[in-house]
């Protein structure tokens, strides 16, 4: 009977433990002040969030938002931490001058588009030129001196 009676208990006790589940209430989350100033191209880290998340979700690359913020290979954030979304503009480069010849980076460099030719228009190249003369060193040869032992095809021949 003593084993009856033991299980009962641990029946009992397990029961007992149980029942406090049912009234389990998760703690009151503090309310996270953001670190800065939340702008209209940053985002502000909530408990939960990953940098891949919120990559993600602003369809950015997870590293590139990484380096962006500073922020290292581990990728740590904290809820209230404040994330930059867009790089950050860039410095004004400076213009190296050194009497006439100036220095400029290739951000100063315009791009010209290439303009369509009409299919009417004449040849860039005059036909009629004539080509330069390269001496007469180079002849067409075969590729090997010596006998062809087996052609190349499906059935060895050529």
């Amino acid at each position: 009977m003593r084993p009856l009676r033991a299980a009962a208990l641990a029946l009992a006790s397990l029961c007992a433990g149980c029942a406090g589940w049912s009234s389990w209430e998760p703690p009151q989350e503090v309310p996270v002040r953001p670190w800065r100033a939340v702008g209209p191209d940053d985002y502000m880290v909530v408990r939960g969030d990953t940098m891949y998340s919120i990559a993600f979700r602003h369809s950015l690359d997870y590293r590139q938002l990484a380096r962006w913020n500073g922020i290292g290979a581990d990728y740590l954030i904290h809820p209230g931490q404040v994330l930059r979304l867009k790089a950050a503009a860039a410095p004004p480069r400076p213009r190296h001058v050194n009497g006439d010849i100036e220095s400029v980076g290739m951000d100063d460099v315009e791009v010209v588009k290439p303009q369509p030719v009409a299919v009417n228009s004449p040849p860039l190249v005059d036909a009629g030129a004539e080509r330069p003369d390269v001496g007469g060193a180079y002849e067409w040869t075969w590729p090997t001196a010596g006998i062809v032992v087996r052609g190349f095809g499906q059935d060895g021949s050529r």
